[in-house]
């Protein structure tokens, strides 16, 4: 699947693995969870964390990670199109470039603001709070990571 604007070009240069939705338990104990979930991590180089508790503000859902299998958890069961449409959301957000349209930039903490630096046009930007993004920037603020992609190599 591809990151971005061009979702048509199965040559496009920039791709992501499509969600893998999987469920599991049964009454107060259903769980969904996305099987490939480090693999879209990679590929949008952001880390899993920020990707599952912004999954889990969108939908109202506790979020965890499992001990045993290391895979984290949204409490309940949600659609394959509604993570696919939450993880696009995220990503025009919070890795898309607002002038180049490209996925090439990287996070940068500073006084506790969150700014996208790109790579491929130098554009910087503040990634602003609003409604919808307050919870998860204040979340990434608190916890600063940063992953390494294979993304451009």
């Amino acid at each position: 699947m591809n990151i971005g604007y061009n979702e048509i070009d199965e040559y496009y240069r920039y791709q992501m693995p499509i969600p893998i939705v999987k469920h599991q338990g049964a009454g107060n104990g259903l769980e969904t969870y996305i099987d490939n979930l480090y693999e879209i991590s990679i590929a949008i180089k952001r880390p899993e964390i920020y990707i599952i508790k912004y999954l889990g503000i969108k939908l109202g859902s506790n979020t965890r990670k499992n001990k045993h299998s290391d895979k984290y958890i949204l409490n309940g069961r949600y659609s394959k199109e509604d993570i696919l449409n939450y993880i696009k959301e995220f990503i025009n957000i919070f890795v898309l470039c607002q002038r180049c349209e490209r996925p090439e930039t990287d996070i940068i903490f500073k006084k506790n603001k969150l700014k996208k630096i790109c790579n491929s046009c130098a554009h910087l930007e503040k990634i602003k709070p609003t409604e919808k993004t307050d919870t998860i920037i204040n979340y990434i603020i608190k916890h600063p990571l940063i992953i390494e992609s294979t993304v451009g190599i």
